[in-house]
């Protein structure tokens, strides 16, 4: 019972820390779209 309930543990704390990861790549994103949208436009226009 006791070496299940470390797994389950485990296994929250990973999924966890994979959400974590997922909300930085996202915020990221989210900070670098306006550089990237003008990279684009300058590349358009020109």
């Amino acid at each position: 019972m006791l070496i299940l309930l470390l797994l389950l543990l485990l296994l929250l704390l990973l999924l966890l820390l994979l959400l974590l990861l997922l909300l930085l790549l996202l915020l990221l994103l989210l900070l670098l779209l306006p550089g990237i949208k003008r990279i684009f436009c300058t590349t358009t226009i020109f």
